[in-house]
């Protein structure tokens, strides 16, 4: 089965911008538009969006690291699986960017302009 545009938006924009989890986008897709769409159906969609969103995510880091004049950076630490990893935020007034890492410090790298 194909599903549109309109439909993949809708479900990654549910369970990436407002956390839906897929079992309940599941039922909501059932109960809303009569449309059947198993879970792992909605997890390569937004899998799919992710890897689209790559490149200009890194260019957006890139940019923002390098070239913008004034930006605020912060980070976090969280555990995962057992293991330590940072939550970075850089960001504009305009943009952010967040993303994380196994290591801490790892945006100053190369970063230039006023923070």
């Amino acid at each position: 089965m194909q599903y549109g545009p309109r439909l993949k938006v809708l479900a990654i924009y549910l369970q990436a911008g407002h956390f839906v989890p897929e079992a309940r986008l599941v039922e909501l897709f059932r109960d809303l538009f009569q449309v059947r769409i198993s879970a792992a159906t909605l997890a390569g969609m937004v899998r799919q969006a992710a890897q689209r969103w790559q490149a200009g995510t890194a260019r957006l880091g890139t940019w923002l690291v390098r070239d913008a004049e004034v930006k605020h950076l912060d980070e976090t630490s969280f555990r995962t699986g057992g293991r330590t990893q940072w939550l970075h935020v850089l960001s504009t007034q305009l943009w952010t960017l967040y993303r994380t890492h196994p290591r801490r410090g790892s945006l100053l790298e190369g970063l230039r302009g006023c923070l």
